[in-house]
């Protein structure tokens, strides 16, 4: 690597021996490769000075264009790191043609890159025409020299000057000069270093020090001189010339000035100052970009730009380098902290020249305050001040990406229109400020049921508009309509007080009901103001569908209120078993409706129906009576007693004077109030929690036990719960289903279990499909159960001859236990299944082996099982993972881990995330495995 100075001086010196010459620096990193630096022989030879010359490329000097490949030849040379020589035919600044041999030698940076190359342009003719010339006046020349020249003795004392230096040093005539008994120096320690240098290197270039003019001013001179000595190599006298430098020391003191005050300046600045070469290595910086970034001034000096500046690549450093030719730009970036943490910036970038060369100075400005500011302003211009949610502008730009996204896909989009109702008096009775938590709160409710693609807005003081992306089919938009009026069931804290909100629902689908924005949402308005016609409805469809769910709800209205007088309608009773004993314990009365015409139509299709007209409250009152009637019959049949249960809608219960009509119900039919079960849903008890918690009082002080219907499914509380009287708990069938594949189902149905105990409350679960789920129910102390399993519903006559015949329609938990005792095997390999049911042949256990982690989970939920063993490493899923969840879905199993190699942390994780109780290492010898599982089945059992 050379340095610039060096090279400066090397090239001065070939001026100085082989002229007329002259020599040029070009920086290969800027366009053209442009002159950076001339010698005085170069102006000599061309014409052009230094300053003339800078930033030009060498093609401009060219006279003759045929030339222009040759020197295109030398710069390909130069980047290959090698030197080249040509004569050239150039111009000089006044036109006269030049003829010259320009020789180049590439020059590296400390990286070893080519960023600079030195050219020596020498003109042979003009040298022959020189050595022709008559011989040189030296005297003249030392005589008239602008540059002070001088003979010195040995001890500094002038033995010769010329007028020049005589006029430095503010004398008349060198005569003066020469008379001065003393030297004019006035730094003693500088002149040491200069008597130093010349005596160690024979000469002196350029030195710098103060004289002392005949006036006592100081005159700053710059002193080239060299040793004379004789043959001996005695010193005999120096011989030099001097500069007078005083207005560029004064020119250098100012600036240096301005430096320093530039330089506090910037380091009292709040804004990040970087220097950075052309190569983007950091040149310099600031307190404040120490302080910003988190480093020292160390570390920064002589790192890479990119090392913080985070958001620009290599690529795009080249390119703003390339820009910067013609000014200053300004980029916003990513500055990344020491801590890894990041901060946007805006960066200003501008070009300048040092005495080292072209600089960047990057002036960098944190704008993260700024960046939040404009944050937030984009979210006020788009979302709702009260709520924070989306306001209709939002709302309507993430609805025109849904369509787009839907008609690529071929989807739907559901675009819900939910309003309030009642809420003005709301506000009547409570004030703005109040009912403005209750809009807050039911904004998050909505964002919490909504799927995550969802959107929710506020689109009016008390309405609310929800986009559904990329719905499948209608029934989805369905669904998720009626989870949201679910979720406004819970009631609001008002200003200390509990109130209770619906919410009338309108849909309009895309493409259906419209290929546009504005055509979707006024379509979703107009169907919820229909549905606000209805209090009570399911929400609405818009359009032809939504008329003609209309007119089919006014004929099966019609049909529904003829049924009761045309007896369409009929008691199915399904059997609720009493799981220690398998036998039945009770029924449930469940509605059917058997249609000439239209056959036999679901309870979901006229429930609702009957709820919403006020059908359900003869209906219901039908059920009741019908239901007493029956339990009336097969006691008088002389059957054994059975609890008959007996849905009450929310109509019903809410309805004066139902405790009066459930009494006269049970005298009419003279059967006991303890052979009645009322069932009742969470959210028809919340509707009117002090109303609901007289009702059931007084019903369970007449006798009548109350079951709280479909549990887990509400929002009830465990501090209502307790206010109510309640005799038994129904697990909904939503938990029952995966209760034996899902650990949160599992867990949930445990929890039920658990807390009915503590609130001494039996629990009966309904939608038990599987012997499996019965199992796990006993298990965890399930009192009794319904479903599939032991019956489907069935009319009358059929469950008498079940209850007749008094066979128990489960298993018990005596003859579940007395199955055979059980071990599970599971690892994917083949070899060694063979190998541990050959181990194991003999013996009075059933052996069930699976090859996965999946296949183990099946068996166990069709069989039970008193130990399981299951290799560590298997595919899909891990012995450590499958563990896990054998944990969490059946504790009871003896867990047992086989691993081919055992270390520590294999044990470590094995209990802490596989929960296991015991841990076997491949290859196990027969003996070994029979013992180790005979000592567990010894441990289980004893």
């Amino acid at each position: 690597m050379q340095t610039l100075a060096v090279v400066e001086e090397l090239l001065l010196l070939v001026e100085r021996t082989c002229a007329p010459c002259g020599a040029l620096l070009c920086d290969t990193r800027l366009s053209g490769d442009p002159v950076i630096w001339s010698t005085p022989g170069f102006t000599r030879l061309t014409g052009y000075n230094a300053a003339q010359i800078a930033g030009r490329g060498l093609h401009t000097l060219l006279a003759d264009p045929a030339d222009a490949d040759a020197l295109e030849t030398m710069r390909r040379a130069i980047r290959s790191g090698q030197a080249s020589s040509r004569t050239l035919n150039l111009k000089r600044q006044h036109g006269t043609p030049l003829r010259g041999e320009l020789s180049t030698l590439p020059l590296r940076d400390r990286n070893g890159g080519i960023t600079r190359y030195a050219c020596l342009l020498r003109a042979p003719e003009l040298a022959t025409s020189i050595a022709k010339a008559p011989p040189l006046d030296y005297h003249s020349l030392f005589a008239n020299a602008v540059e002070g020249v001088f003979r010195a003795t040995p001890d500094g004392r002038y033995l010769d000057v010329n007028q020049a230096l005589a006029r430095i040093c503010g004398y008349a005539s060198p005569a003066a000069l020469l008379a001065l008994p003393e030297s004019l120096h006035a730094d003693p320690e500088r002149r040491a270093q200069f008597w130093a240098t010349l005596e160690r290197e024979g000469t002196v270039h350029g030195f710098e020090a103060p004289l002392r003019r005949a006036d006592g001013s100081i005159v700053w001179i710059s002193e080239s001189a060299r040793a004379v000595r004789d043959e001996t190599g005695a010193l005999v006298c120096i011989e030099g010339s001097v500069i007078d430098i005083t207005e560029r020391k004064a020119a250098e003191e100012a600036l240096a000035s301005s430096e320093r005050r530039f330089r506090q300046l910037v380091e009292q600045a709040m804004d990040a100052f970087i220097v950075i070469d052309l190569d983007w290595t950091v040149v310099d910086v600031n307190e404040q970009a120490c302080r910003s970034l988190g480093y020292s001034r160390e570390e920064l000096v002589g790192a890479s730009f990119e090392r913080f500046e985070t958001s620009l690549l290599k690529s795009d450093l080249a390119d703003l380098a390339e820009r910067l030719d013609h000014g200053s730009l300004t980029i916003d970036g990513v500055h990344q902290r020491k801590d890894g943490s990041r901060f946007p910036v805006e960066t200003q970038l501008s070009r300048f020249e040092s005495g080292d060369g072209v600089r960047l100075l990057a002036l960098c400005r944190d704008i993260s305050d700024r960046r939040r500011y404009e944050a937030q302003l984009r979210h006020h211009a788009t979302h709702d001040p009260l709520t924070g949610l989306p306001n209709r502008h939002l709302l309507e730009d993430r609805l025109q990406q849904s369509i787009a996204h839907a008609r690529r896909r071929g989807r739907l989009v559901g675009v819900l229109c939910l309003d309030l109702n009642r809420f003005s008096s709301l506000v009547d009775s409570f004030g703005h400020a109040a009912t403005d938590q209750v809009l807050r709160e039911t904004a998050e409710r909505l964002g919490r049921a909504l799927r995550p693609g969802d959107t929710v807005a506020r689109h009016g003081s008390d309405s609310f508009m929800i986009v559904l992306d990329d719905l499948v089919g209608e029934e989805r938009a369905s669904q998720i309509a009626g989870r949201l009026g679910q979720v406004l069931t819970t009631p609001f804290t008002v200003a200390g007080q509990e109130v209770f909100i619906d919410a009338s629902i309108g849909i309009s689908l895309f493409p259906r009901d419209g290929n546009e924005v504005d055509a979707l949402l006024r379509h979703a308005t107009s169907a919820m103001q229909r549905a606000r016609q209805h209090p009570g409805a399911p929400p609405q469809f818009f359009a032809a569908e939504m008329n003609l769910w209309t007119r089919e709800r006014l004929d099966l209205e019609t049909r529904l209120r003829r049924a009761l007088e045309a007896g369409q309608l009929e008691l199915y009773y399904q059997p609720q078993i009493d799981l220690k004993s398998g036998q039945i314990a009770g029924v449930e009365a469940l509605l059917r409706w058997h249609h000439p015409q239209l056959g036999t139509i679901s309870p979901a299709e006229f429930i609702p129906l009957a709820e919403e007209t006020g059908l359900i409250l003869p209906i219901g009152d039908w059920v009741l009576r019908t239901a007493c009637e029956q339990a009336r019959a097969w006691r008088l049949a002389g059957l054994p007693p059975l609890r008959i249960a007996v849905n009450l809608s929310a109509l019903q219960f809410a309805q004066a004077g139902l405790v009066q009509r459930v009494e006269e119900i049970l005298a009419d039919t003279e059967l006991s109030p303890g052979e009645l079960e009322l069932e009742i849903t969470e959210s028809v008890l919340m509707r009117d929690i002090e109303g609901a918690a007289q009702t059931l009082r007084t019903l369970h002080a007449r006798g009548v036990s109350i079951a709280l219907d479909d549990f887990g499914t509400g929002y009830s509380s465990l501090a209502y719960l307790k206010r109510f009287q309640i005799d038994r708990l129904k697990i909904d069938r939503s938990f029952v289903r995966d209760i034996c594949a899902d650990p949160d189902d599992a867990a949930l149905t445990q929890a039920i279990v658990a807390m009915a105990r503590n609130l001494h409350l039996s629990v009966i679960a309904e939608g038990v499909e599987t012997s499996t789920q019965q199992r796990f129910l006993c298990e965890h102390g399930c009192d009794e159960a319904q479903g599939y399993l032991f019956s489907h519903p069935l009319p009358a006559a059929e469950v008498t001859e079940l209850i007749a015949a008094g066979h128990p329609l489960a298993r018990t938990q005596e003859t579940l236990a007395a199955e055979p005792f059980t071990l599970l095997l599971v690892d994917d390999d083949a070899s060694f299944i063979a190998f541990f049911c050959a181990c194991l042949h003999g013996e009075s256990w059933r052996i069930l082996c699976a090859d996965s982690g999946r296949q183990g989970l099946d068996l166990l939920a069709h069989n039970r099982v008193d130990v399981v063993v299951a290799d560590q490493v298997m595919p899909t899923m891990s012995g450590n993972e499958f563990m896990a969840r054998v944990h969490a879905l059946y504790p009871k199993p003896y867990r047992v881990m086989l691993s081919g190699g055992s270390t520590l942390q294999t044990l470590i994780d094995s209990i802490n995330v596989g929960s296991i109780q015991k841990f076997l290492t491949k290859p196990i010898t027969p003996q070994e495995l029979r013992k180790a599982l005979h000592d567990i089945v010894d441990h289980l059992n004893g």
